[in-house]
């Protein structure tokens, strides 16, 4: 998707879903929070650390297609809740903000 197009993506969806098995930051999951969408992510530790922190979405079992719908399904029952939250926590990110969460993930994956 080219970046121009990128905002408009995120508007035309109800919920921003996320099934990856392994990530260092994700962006797109931020960039969606700041438009206002709500979030449904695996259960990666940096997924699990942003809802947990944001309340902007909800966290199912990767692998786990009842557990998924279900999150789905409170998420968008909840909608009005969940972007909310997602908009207050995404206005704290800037790309300093990036910047230094990114330097602390990879030297801490450097140190291992």
């Amino acid at each position: 998707v080219p970046h121009s197009d990128i905002k408009s993506k995120y508007l035309n969806c109800d919920v921003y879903i996320s099934t990856s098995s392994k990530e260092a930051f994700p962006l797109p999951f931020i960039e969606s929070m700041a438009i206002g969408k709500p979030v449904v992510a695996s259960n990666i530790p940096i997924h699990e650390e942003i809802i947990k922190e944001s309340q902007g979405g909800e966290i199912y079992e990767l692998g786990n297609i009842e557990d998924f719908v279900d999150k789905v399904t409170k998420v968008i029952n909840n909608k009005i809740k969940y972007t909310q939250k997602s908009k207050e926590y995404a206005k704290k990110w800037n790309y300093e903000n990036l910047g230094r969460l990114l330097i602390q993930k990879y030297s801490k994956l450097l140190e291992k």
